[in-house]
């Protein structure tokens, strides 16, 4: 049998931004920024969110990503400019192609229960930005959990020992959740050429060859290399953690964290005037808008997208 080599994470460990997203919302965002965006390629964004109604995300657009949603708890409302609606429960995902262009909003299902789940953008390569827009959904009876002796394994996408998950992006990612008993030792092979990210949500463990300590909603990064095994152990408490990792498409990116462009900021621009103008792809945005946004106030509405348009990369 070969030998495995191990993963060397970084010791600079990735804590996430608090921020305020849509209206209300709370977010953990470990990838976001211009530097993560390069470090962390092909994601440009990862997100941990916890909302409730009254609040959440009303109307907005996006375009050249593909985004991969992941509910822990509570539920999530989904509509969009081409008719598709839906809810999300627990254990579910939803896969969603912005390709050239979609309007959409995402609402938590409950004044009570917390909403909480992740969300990852990936990005797109320049021959696939203006693919038509879809939605596939996947409930928790195709990606169960499974048993690695006593760790829990849910694939998302990719395979883990023999498991392979129902996402397949037009970017190619690895993505799983694993939960792990206190004091315990798992190993995991990512494929090869991959880069990507261990993030803690629960609990507290190590990882890497370098035993790299990481607290609660905290992750340490890995780049392509020749070892392509990533080992973990859990502590006192136990560990839930996320291994993402995705093929880079080593493109340089300009965005305005909804519109995600190549090469030039003259397209980026492009995007947005097709946006305004309601063309090119946002041609739907002259008769729509979402009924499950009506819980938040107009004013508030507007305030958010004119957040979200005055951030320029």
């Amino acid at each position: 049998m070969a030998k495995r080599l191990f993963k060397t994470l970084s010791s600079n460990l990735v804590i996430p931004n608090n921020v305020a997203e849509g209206v209300g919302a709370r977010i953990f965002r470990l990838i976001g920024d211009q530097k993560a965006v390069k470090v962390l390629d092909p994601f440009i964004l990862f997100d941990q969110f916890h909302m409730k109604r009254p609040l959440g995300l009303p109307d907005h657009p996006h375009y050249g990503m593909e985004a991969v949603t992941y509910m822990l708890q509570g539920t999530i409302l989904h509509e969009d400019f081409t008719g598709n609606k839906g809810t999300l429960k627990p254990g579910e995902i939803q896969q969603m192609m912005a390709g050239k262009g979609i309007v959409h909003a995402e609402m938590p299902g409950s004044f009570e229960e917390e909403t909480v789940g992740f969300q990852v953008f990936v990005n797109l390569d320049e021959k696939n930005k203006n693919r038509d827009p879809y939605y596939k959904e996947f409930n928790s009876d195709k990606a169960q959990y499974f048993n690695v002796k006593d760790a829990l394994v849910k694939v998302i996408a990719g395979n883990s020992y023999g498991v392979t998950g129902p996402v397949q992006t037009c970017t190619p990612i690895f993505y799983l959740d694993i939960h792990l008993p206190k004091n315990y030792y798992f190993e995991q092979t990512v494929p090869e050429h991959y880069q990507g990210l261990v993030y803690l949500y629960e609990g507290e463990a190590t990882a890497g060859q370098n035993q790299v300590n990481i607290q609660q909603y905290q992750a340490a990064s890995f780049e392509v290399q020749q070892e392509n095994t990533v080992n973990l152990k859990s502590g006192n408490q136990g560990a839930k953690l996320v291994v993402l990792a995705g093929k880079p498409i080593h493109e340089q990116v300009f965005n305005n964290n909804q519109f995600f462009y190549h090469n030039n900021k003259e397209g980026l621009k492009q995007i947005l005037d097709n946006y305004a103008q309601m063309k090119n792809g946002f041609e739907n945005c002259k008769t729509w808008s979402s009924k499950i946004q009506n819980s938040i106030p107009e004013i508030n509405r507007q305030e958010y997208l004119g957040l979200l348009f005055a951030h320029k990369d």
